[in-house]
């Protein structure tokens, strides 16, 4: 599998929102396809009637579609949503001895880096013109 047509609709409900476009029939009407074959209820349009709330529930739902599929870092890296979502510590299990959840890693998100990648060594090795990317 490349990519799941559940991605696709999703891919271009984004769109629809993010051009401001998001009163677009398509955009409601892909979302509850989505919902639908996964045994969920239609989107209540009147409690996404903006251009933010619409936004909000387009992400939520790539999130849980595509949970444990890779595209979460991508997501978020594309949003600029790193700040707030990757500035804190990654929790695990719940422990039972003290009910709060494990602290797995520490985490410190730095917008100057971490929304680039790292051109990999032997892409700059291959062409002298190249420079890393800022911070890595």
């Amino acid at each position: 599998m490349i990519i799941r047509y559940a991605e696709v609709l999703l891919s271009y409900v984004e769109s629809l929102v993010e051009m401001n476009d998001w009163q677009n029939p398509d955009v409601v009407l892909y979302l509850n396809q989505i919902r639908n074959r996964a045994g969920m209820p239609d989107a209540d349009v009147s409690k996404y009637n903006s251009q933010a709330a619409m936004r909000k529930l387009t992400r939520h739902e790539r999130q849980v579609e595509l949970a444990f599929e890779g595209q979460r870092p991508f997501d978020i890296r594309r949003w600029k949503t790193g700040e707030v979502l990757l500035n804190e510590p990654a929790k695990g299990a719940i422990d039972p001895a003290s009910g709060k959840a494990v602290i797995i890693e520490h985490r410190i998100f730095n917008p100057a880096r971490d929304y680039g990648w790292p051109i990999p060594l032997a892409e700059i090795n291959a062409n002298p013109n190249m420079k890393q990317n800022p911070n890595w």
